[in-house]
C-alpha cells in the first residue's frame, strides 16, 4: 500500500518503463537522479532500464532481474515477483508523461521547502544579506531548470509568460542591447595557437569578478571560476597579479576568483562538477566559469571529429550552465591552415557540432597588423557585436581596444607585412596616429599575492 501521494506515480511510472523499455530517456528528462520520493524502488528501475538500453539497446524483464540481481537489488524490490508486480501496476505505458509529470512537481515541492528552510536557517544563524539572496537565486535557477528547460513539451500559455530573458554575464542585457553570453548559456572563446589566449581569459575572469568589464564589453560582476588545464599555480599566480596590476582592480573585486590549475590531473568533463561544487561552497552562486582548454577535457576515447560525441560533450557543458544558473566559456583551438576566409561559425577544430551547440562562437583572428587581433562573434541571444580589433600591450601584459584599426584588414598566408598605421615617415600627423591608450579607473592599486600551492588558498582550490 503506498505510504506517500508520489508513491503512487511513482510505481505506475516504474511500470511504464518496465513495459515500455524505449521511454527511459525521455523519462529522464522529467526525472532526474535524486528527484525520486523512493529512489530504492522507482529509482532502481529507471537506472536500470536507462542503463539496459545504453549498453545493450534493448531491455526485458530477463535482463532487468539479471542486472537487479548482480548489483544485490532485486531482493530489496520483492524479488522478482515485485518487479512483474510493478509492470502490472499499469496496464499500459501510454499515460507515462502524465505520471512524470506528477513525479516532477512533487520533487518540486519537496525541493522549494527544503530550500525555504535553508534560507531560513541562514537568516537565524545571522549570515549575511548577500548569502540569502545568492542561497535564493541558486534554488531559484535550479527549480526552473528542472520545470521548464530541461522537461518536455511545455503548453503555450506557459511558454509565453516565461518572456524575461536571463541575465547577461557578458554583454549589455537592455533590450536590443549589445553581448555575447547569457546565464544558462555556453560561449566558445576560439583562437590560434601562441595567440595569447590564456592572458585574453585572465583579463575577463577579473572583468567579471570586478565588473570592469572585458574588452569594452560590459558585464555583470561577480563570482567566477576558472579550470586551467595547461599552467601550473605558480604561472597562473603571475598572470593573475600582473594583469589585476595592469587594470588597477583592487584585492576585494578578487576575493569573488577562483582559479583551479587541474593541469597534470588528468581532470575531464566527467570531474567539472565537484570542483565547481567546492568553488560554490566558497563563493556561493557562480555568474561564469573558463573552462582553458577544451581538448583536456575530452574523456578518454573521445573523437573530437565525431558530431555525436561532440553534440553529447556540449550538452554536458550546457547542463552544466543550466544546472549552477551561470554562463560557460569553453576555450577551444583554431583548425590549421588559414582562417581569414572562413565563415566564424566554421573557426573551430574537430566537429561542427560543437558551434552548433553553443549560444555563442567568439573567435580570435590574426589581423595584419603585428600584435592585433579580431574578434568576432555569431550569438544566438543577442544583437552580436560588431567585430573589432585589440592590440596587445606588452608592458600591461593584455589586449587593448584598437577601434581605430579596421577588422576586416585579416592576415592571409604569404601577404607582405604592412606599414604599421600612423608611424609612416609620409605621414607623421597627430591625427595619423593611432589615439593613446585610455587611462583606467582612478582605483588603488594592490599586488596579488602567488597562489599557496599546499595549502590551496588565495586564488586556488584543489583539483577534488
Amino acid at each position: 500500500m503506498a505510504e506517500h501521494p508520489a508513491d503512487t506515480a511513482e510505481l505506475a511510472l516504474a511500470g511504464c518503463l518496465l513495459l515500455d523499455p524505449s521511454i527511459a530517456q525521455s523519462v529522464a528528462a522529467f526525472v532526474r537522479n535524486g528527484s525520486w520520493y523512493r529512489q530504492q524502488f522507482a529509482g532502481v528501475i529507471h537506472d536500470a532500464v536507462c542503463r539496459s538500453m545504453k549498453e545493450r539497446g534493448a531491455c526485458d524483464l530477463v535482463l532487468i532481474e539479471r542486472d537487479l540481481e548482480s548489483a544485490g537489488l532485486l531482493a530489496e524490490l520483492g524479488g522478482m515477483a515485485g518487479v512483474i508486480r510493478i509492470a502490472e501496476s499499469v496496464p499500459s505505458a501510454t499515460n507515462w508523461p502524465h505520471y512524470a509529470a506528477i513525479v516532477r512537481d512533487g520533487w518540486v515541492r519537496r525541493s522549494a521547502e527544503e530550500s525555504s528552510m535553508r534560507c531560513i536557517d541562514l537568516a537565524r544563524t545571522g549570515k549575511s544579506p548577500d548569502e540569502i539572496i545568492a542561497q535564493i537565486r541558486d534554488s531559484a535557477g535550479k527549480l526552473e531548470h528542472a520545470t521548464l528547460n530541461g522537461t518536455g513539451p511545455v503548453g503555450w500559455g506557459e511558454l509565453i509568460s516565461k518572456t524575461e530573458r536571463r541575465e547577461a554575464i557578458i554583454g549589455d542585457g537592455k533590450p536590443g542591447g549589445h553581448g555575447l553570453i547569457r546565464r544558462g548559456g555556453v560561449m566558445n572563446l576560439i583562437s590560434g595557437a601562441k595567440s595569447k589566449k590564456t592572458w585574453t581569459i585572465t583579463e575577463m575572469a577579473i572583468g567579471v569578478a570586478s565588473g570592469f568589464g572585458w574588452l569594452g564589453l560590459p558585464v555583470t560582476s561577480g563570482p567566477v571560476l576558472v579550470l586551467d588545464s595547461e599552467l601550473e599555480p605558480e604561472e597562473l599566480g603571475y598572470r593573475y597579479r600582473k594583469v589585476a596590476d595592469s587594470m588597477r582592480v583592487a584585492d576585494n573585486y578578487l576575493e569573488r576568483l577562483l582559479v583551479s590549475s587541474v593541469a597534470g590531473h588528468n581532470v575531464d568533463v566527467h570531474g567539472i562538477d565537484p570542483i565547481v561544487a567546492g568553488a560554490e561552497k566558497k563563493l556561493g552562486s557562480l555568474n561564469l566559469i573558463i573552462l582553458d582548454s577544451l581538448f583536456q577535457f575530452y574523456p578518454a576515447g573521445f573523437d573530437e571529429n565525431d558530431n555525436a560525441q561532440m553534440k553529447w560533450l556540449y550538452g554536458k557543458f550546457i547542463g552544466l550552465a543550466k544546472k549552477h544558473n551561470c554562463a560557460v566559456v569553453v576555450v577551444h583551438h583554431q583548425s590549421k591552415g588559414a582562417q581569414a576566409d572562413k565563415a566564424v561559425a566554421d573557426v573551430g577544430r574537430g566537429a561542427s557540432a560543437a558551434a552548433a551547440a553553443a549560444a555563442c562562437h567568439a573567435v580570435m583572428l590574426r589581423h595584419e597588423q603585428d600584435d592585433c587581433i579580431v574578434i568576432d562573434a555569431v550569438v544566438r541571444s543577442f544583437k552580436g557585436p560588431k567585430p573589432f580589433v585589440v592590440r596587445w600591450n606588452d608592458d600591461r601584459c593584455l589586449y587593448e581596444r584598437a577601434d581605430f584599426l579596421d577588422p576586416t584588414k585579416l592576415w592571409r598566408p604569404g601577404q607582405a607585412k604592412p606599414a604599421q598605421q600612423g608611424t609612416s615617415e609620409a605621414d607623421d600627423s597627430p591625427s595619423s596616429k593611432p589615439p593613446p591608450t585610455p587611462q583606467q579607473p582612478n582605483i588603488a592599486r594592490h599586488r596579488l599575492p602567488y597562489p599557496d600551492k599546499d595549502d590551496y588558498g588565495y586564488g586556488e582550490i584543489p583539483p577534488f
